[in-house]
């Protein structure tokens, strides 16, 4: 994610903290700019208790998350095997930090969530389906990296319980993958 926020990312020499300076272009869907402290914030929510393991346990090595101001942000790292560390974080999602100081982040919901990528949601039922419709105000949409990516103007998961019935769906040609 932070490939395209980021604009720049210098490792420190001795490897123990990796610097990013973000783009100041990008937006999240609700219009409000991605800042450093969105980014430090999103890390600390990441950290926590209330996130998978999946992604708090590979973070056990780094220190801190800093806004150096509202463009840069700073990670600092701990312990000897710190090489992979830069491209870790490089990957983390970017929370809005407005958004999740109102909705707990630990809690289900089923409020859509404001976020800073090419889609957002549209519609859904729970457990049946979501839908997800292009930004048109996508920040990054003319980014070298983004060409012949985000091609669809809307895309939709459909959730199947049974496998009975999604085998029918498949033959019936109401999916077109699976």
């Amino acid at each position: 994610v932070y490939g395209l926020i980021a604009k720049s990312a210098d490792v420190a020499p001795d490897g123990m903290s990796v610097t990013f300076k973000l783009r100041p272009e990008a937006k999240f869907s609700d219009g409000t700019p991605v800042t450093a402290a969105d980014v430090a914030y999103s890390f600390t929510l990441l950290k926590s208790e209330a996130a998978h393991p999946a992604i708090s346990q590979p973070l056990r090595d780094v220190v801190a998350a800093e806004a150096l101001d509202p463009e840069t942000v700073r990670y600092t790292f701990k312990g000897k095997l710190t090489r992979d560390l830069p491209t870790i974080v490089a990957q983390l999602p970017v929370l809005s930090k407005a958004y999740y100081t109102t909705q707990p982040f630990g809690e289900t919901s089923l409020k859509p969530p404001v976020g800073s990528g090419p889609y957002k949601i549209k519609e859904f039922s729970p457990g049946t389906y979501i839908t997800y419709v292009r930004r048109n105000d996508y920040w990054g949409k003319d980014l070298p990296v983004n060409r012949g990516r985000y091609n669809f103007d809307e895309i939709r998961y459909d959730y199947f319980r049974d496998r009975n019935v999604e085998l029918e769906a498949i033959k019936s040609g109401g999916l077109d993958f699976r």
